[in-house]
Parts: C-alpha cells; structure tokens; sequence
C-alpha cells in the first residue's frame, strides 16, 4: 500500500475532521452555555452534534463526486494522449512511404538510364516504334503503378505535355464507364492480366470528355515488368451507337410497321408494330419472304425491279393476316443505296383498314338512299351514264323503269310517316329479292324508284320481268298492327330502240308511267311515239 501525500491524506481525511470539530464544539457549548447534567444538557448535546453528522455526510457526497470527475479526466486525458502517440506514428509511416516513392522514382530513372547505356540498339529501336506509333500508348511499372513513358499520340489525344503524366499514378487517368471494368484494369494493374477493349471516359486538359478503348499487356522490358496500355479514341463510335439506340427505340415506339428486307427480298428486321399488324412474330419472318408480298393482287403495279429506278413504290393493298383475318394494309417500300449499290429495302406498313371502312360508309352514304339502303339518283346517273357507253362500245342494251306507288301519298297522310316509311322499305327489298346482282335499284326520292335491267334481248323476257315485279308489289304487306297494299305505275324506255341519251331515256320511262297510271288495270306500259301525242292530248 503506498504512501500517502499530506494533502492527499487531509482530503481523505477531512469528513472525519469535521465530525472531530463538530464534537468539540458542542462540548465547549455546554461547558459555556449550560451546566453538564441538567435537563437540557442531552438536546443542546445532540443538537451540534446532528448537524455534525448532516455536515459530514455532505463533504463525504462532494468528495466522491470530486473524485468522480477527477477520473474521467485522467481517462479522457489517456485516450488523448494515446491518439496523438497513434497520429504521431502514422506520419512517421506516411513519410517513410514517400521516401520510399521517391526512391522507387530515383531506382526507375536509374534503371532506365542503365538500360539505354547496356542496350543502345534495342532501346533505340523499341523507343523510335513506341514513340512513332500513332496509336496512343503509355508504359507503368507494374510494380508501382507509375507511368514511365509516353508517346506523343498519346500526349496528343488527352491535350498533356510529358510531365503531367510522367511519375503518376496511371489509375488516375481513367475514368471507367462501368464498374466492370473498372474492376478488370485495377486487377490487371496487381496482376499482370492481359485485358482488351475496356471502355473508359477520359477527359482532356482542356476540359473535353472523349470515350476510350483501353487495352493491357505486361511485358518485360530490361528485366523489368511493364504494361503496355494502348488508348483508341472511340468517341464517334460512342457517339454513332448512341444514335443508333435512339433511332431504335423510336423505331419499335413508331405506329408504322416497318421492315428492312435484304436484296433479294428476305427479312431482316421487324419492330414490334410490324408483328403486331401482320400477326406474325419477329422469328417467323426472319430470313424468310414477306407473306403478302409474295401474293399481291394482279391489277397491283409491283415489282422489285421497278425500285432500282424508283425511289419509292406506294400503294393500298387488301389482304389476309396470319390468322386469316382481311385488313387493309398502306405499302412503302424504298431502296437503301450505300457506295452507289443496292443494298437493303426497307418496307413500312400502316393498317388502314377502319380508314377504308370508313371511306366505304361516307361512300355508301353519298351513293345510296339513306331510308331503303337503294342506290340515290347521283349512283343511278352515274351507272346510267355507264351502261349508256357499254351499250356504244359492246351492244349491251338494257331497259329504264320508272315506278310510281299509287296512292301513297293517302297512305302516307293517313297512316303517318312512319307507316309510309316502313312501306317504301318492304317495296325496296322485295325489288332486291326479285330482280339480279347486275340490275340497279334506286330511288331517286318520294314514293318513286328507277330501275336499270341490264341485258335483256327480248321483248318478252323484259316483260316477264316486269310482270314479276307487278305482282311482288302488289303483295299484302302485313305490319304489326295493319295489313296494306300497293300498286304501282311503271314506264319503261329502252335502249337503244327508244334513245341514247340519259334525259331522253328518263324523260320517256316518266311519260310512259303517267301514261300507265292514266290506263286502269295495266301493270306496265313500254314507251311508243303514241304516249307523248296523249301526254299533250290530256295536258
């Protein structure tokens, strides 16, 4: 047990001075105040004593919290003391490394100075290639990772003069685009592993960023293991493929459908809305012919000689997708010429056919009666004008009919419009059941309808004709709540006996059906010179 210092032994001491004091002081009270055994002595004993005691439990709790504090000081100030020894002993390190960088640098200058004086010839001729190459190259100490030369290509194409690289690490020259192959040179540079095509993002003194390939070989080199790094700027390359990407990616986002086709026709690419329209995938028409390319229709105007002289064929086509549905498909096709030859096509396709069927309806509206489905008086001129040149160009005569429903209009009046309608429709689809595909019906408007009986040679088939759709109109038509029926008026003009001319043929079909209705019980009446001598007798 060791000794105690006079201060330290007062300071542990010192409650129990405290106590001594307290004692004294209350029994030099009692010698003062009081006499020794009275009544009172015991309290005004106990009293100073008390506080004695309550005095030295307090010194006793401040001495401990003293010595408290005192030892978390002596231990933070051991850790401190302990970090500065460490700090200490790491710069010692930090500069025995330096001096030996330093020395490192001096042996390699050494070495190298002794190899150009043991080798002249080889260093000679090893530096003139090095040095003369136009591909950027550098040379590092495998050991330390320094760079030991480089050639002027190399300087060039980073924009430095030889000291900035000279004696540095090589690590810090690159950038790595990933880190893969970041990876692959940082082991390379502690192993020696030959590495090829390593893609780095290097930027130059001047600030410009370029894109690099970066190779590596060890080597030997006066006993001395090197790398040999070359650097190829790939920047327009980088630069080309970023493009090509782009130009992808909005190929497979486009609403076309496009194709690129070899010479002889065999595809090489499709993008996605290719297969999307046709039905086929992408490995169905790889190498193999387009489908409907194969079997276009005869009135189409193609061929795949025809593009070497034309820049672009375009045209509608009708035809079937892989799963026997029919589309409409708009066709481009363009030939891709490189160094003046024919190299590739390329095929764009749009599915055009809700457009077509949209045409068809406007079309089918512009030409046809909108109550009955017949043809209007625009399609019946048009096709009468037809029928007209066909009868001048091949003597295909046929037969105009002009009919009249008799009494609609009191039908109409008294049943209302509704009921008049409905009748117009039973009237139309019983002219369609009866009569051929290359007849026409049409209703020019009213409770009137215009036929065109293509055909006919005789006079008494053209009756027949007529007498069976005398009777089909004539038929009881029965509705869900009343039954009517309807007789009609017809004049017939034929050509070309009775004319050649569109408005004489109508004019004389309208004479001759006023005529019918003017004569009781006659189904039809076919033009003669005698109707218009009675036309202006009754006018």
């Amino acid at each position: 047990m060791g000794k105690l210092s006079p201060s330290a032994f007062i300071g542990k001491s010192r409650p129990a001075l405290f106590f001594i004091i307290a004692t004294c002081f209350a029994i030099g009270y009692h010698f003062a105040v009081n006499q020794w055994f009275t009544e009172s002595s015991v309290a005004h004993f106990f009293l100073p004593l008390i506080a004695g005691c309550i005095i030295f439990a307090f010194s006793h709790c401040l001495i401990y919290q003293k010595n408290k504090v005192e030892d978390i000081a002596t231990t933070q100030a051991e850790q401190l003391t302990a970090s500065q020894t460490e700090i200490s002993q790491l710069r010692m390190r930090l500069v025995d490394v330096e001096r030996n960088s330093l020395a490192t640098q001096r042996e390699l200058h050494q070495l190298r100075l002794e190899r150009r004086q043991n080798h002249p010839e080889e260093n000679s001729k090893f530096e003139t290639t090095f040095h003369a190459t136009p591909d950027p190259m550098l040379l590092a100490d495998l050991e330390s990772g320094l760079v030991t030369d480089v050639n002027e290509s190399f300087l060039q194409l980073l924009d430095f003069a030889w000291q900035d690289v000279y004696n540095n690490a090589v690590s810090a020259i690159f950038t790595w685009a990933n880190s893969d192959d970041a990876k692959r040179f940082a082991n390379a540079l502690i192993t020696g592993k030959t590495e090829n095509n390593l893609q780095a993002v290097s930027e130059q003194k001047s600030g410009g960023i370029f894109f690099a390939l970066v190779s590596m070989r060890t080597v030997s080199i006066s006993g001395k293991r090197t790398i040999i790094i070359a650097v190829r700027d790939y920047s327009d390359l980088h630069a080309a493929q970023h493009e090509i990407r782009l130009f992808s990616k909005a190929l497979e986002q486009s609403p076309a459908g496009t194709a690129i086709l070899s010479i002889n026709g065999c595809v090489e690419y499709v993008n996605t809305r290719f297969t999307q329209i046709t039905g086929y995938t992408a490995n169905e028409l790889h190498r193999n012919k387009v489908p409907f390319l194969e079997n276009l229709p005869e009135n189409t105007n193609f061929s795949w000689s025809m593009l070497a002289t034309t820049p672009e064929w375009r045209d509608d086509i009708f035809t079937i997708r892989k799963d026997n549905t029919k589309c409409w498909l708009s066709l481009s096709i363009s030939p891709v010429v490189e160094h003046d030859e024919l190299s590739r096509y390329v095929l764009i396709l749009e599915d055009i056919t809700d457009k077509k069927e949209q045409e068809r309806r406007i079309q089918h509206m512009a030409m046809h009666d909108g109550l009955t489905g017949v043809a209007n008086r625009r399609q019946f001129k048009m096709q009468l004008a037809r029928s007209i040149e066909l009868q001048h160009r091949s003597q295909v005569p046929f037969s105009l009919a002009f009919i009249d429903l008799n009494n609609f209009k009191e039908i109409n009046d008294s049943r209302g419009h509704d009921f008049g309608d409905e009748v117009l429709k039973r009237v139309a689809k019983r002219l369609k059941n009866i009569l051929r595909e290359v007849d026409l019906i049409a209703r020019p408007g009213g409770d009137e309808f215009l036929l065109l009986l293509s055909g006919i040679q005789k006079l008494e088939d053209l009756e027949a004709t007529l007498l069976r759709i005398t009777y089909h109109i004539a038929r009881q038509m029965e509705f869900h709540d009343a039954t009517t029926i309807m007789n009609a008026a017809i004049g017939v003009a034929m050509c070309p006996e009775h004319g050649t001319n569109a408005d004489e043929l109508l004019s004389k079909a309208d004479h001759a059906m006023y005529a019918c209705k003017r004569t009781p019980n006659t189904p039809f009446i076919i033009w003669n010179p005698t109707i218009d001598m009675e036309n202006k007798q009754a006018s």
